[in-house]
């Protein structure tokens, strides 16, 4: 029962984030980034599959990066932080928050939002195609959005024979 709670939050986070974040990384259990967007590619300025998602990441913010991630496994519970981005020679402040998923082979979900509007911020952006978000989310979004996952662990429960 814990399990598939776990699992219905991690994807009902994960719906949110990709409402509502400017870009979202999955990562390995050892913070690689797992697959290879076209808008992490894009917005960064080379692929970043395989690669430690710190490697994105001032090296000022490593620590406050690794210690979020593991209180978010410690805790089972999402968590946030700032971390400043080095995209394509510039540095881009931007709130960062983690999920575990409690999978192996994609542990975290790691939704990244741009923090401080800028020009070097809205040309990364701008090259990536990546929409503006809102300051907050609308309530129905959120709602939204844990329907949707709730309704897919439920698919995904039918097809195993579990409840």
């Amino acid at each position: 029962q814990v399990l598939h709670g776990t699992t219905f939050m991690a994807q009902a986070m994960r719906v949110i984030a990709d409402r509502l974040c400017d870009l979202v990384f999955e990562l390995s259990g050892d913070l690689r980034i797992c697959g290879d967007g076209k808008a992490h590619e894009s917005f960064f300025g080379r692929p970043l599959d395989g690669e430690l998602l710190s490697s994105c990441i001032l090296p000022d913010d490593h620590d406050r990066f690794v210690k979020m991630v593991t209180l978010t496994s410690r805790t089972m519970a999402p968590h946030c932080t700032h971390a400043t981005l080095l995209c394509q020679g510039e540095q881009i402040e931007a709130e960062m928050f983690a999920v575990d998923t409690g999978s192996r082979s994609q542990r975290y979900v790691i939704g990244v939002r741009i923090d401080v509007p800028s020009a070097s911020a809205q040309r990364c952006k701008d090259s990536a195609n990546i929409r503006a978000c809102p300051a907050s989310a609308p309530a129905h979004l959120m709602e939204d959005g844990l329907h949707r996952a709730s309704e897919s662990t439920h698919r995904v429960a039918e097809c195993t024979g579990s409840s």
